[in-house]
């Protein structure tokens, strides 16, 4: 009966050292993903003068600060030519980009 007693205590300690020790790392990566939003960025470096293609782009989670000012419609983006060196994971401002318009007569 004492050998059953020492197990048992044993478990529930090391239950009570490891359980926050788990759940705190689970409420950070909801924590980070609640203050996260969901953007266009690009899938890969992307020179000066590309075009950007639909394979070129992906949907990924950034921070907010760095969405403000970004185009974050796709369809405005495909088809327009860089002026400036992305790396991959970048956002991609206006001021960054040559708009095409099109014009209707």
């Amino acid at each position: 009966m004492k050998k059953f007693i020492k197990v048992s205590s044993c478990s529930v300690m090391v239950l009570f050292i490891c359980l926050p020790l788990f759940t705190s790392d689970i409420v950070l990566k909801k924590m980070e993903q609640l203050f996260m939003v969901s953007a266009w960025v690009t899938k890969a470096e992307l020179a000066a003068g590309q075009t950007i293609t639909a394979d070129l782009l992906t949907e990924a989670y950034i921070k907010p600060k760095k969405i403000y000012g970004s185009i974050q419609s796709q369809d405005k983006l495909i088809g327009q030519t860089l002026t400036v060196y992305k790396p991959a994971g970048s956002t991609i401002y206006l001021n960054e980009v040559v708009m095409f318009e099109t014009i209707t007569r």
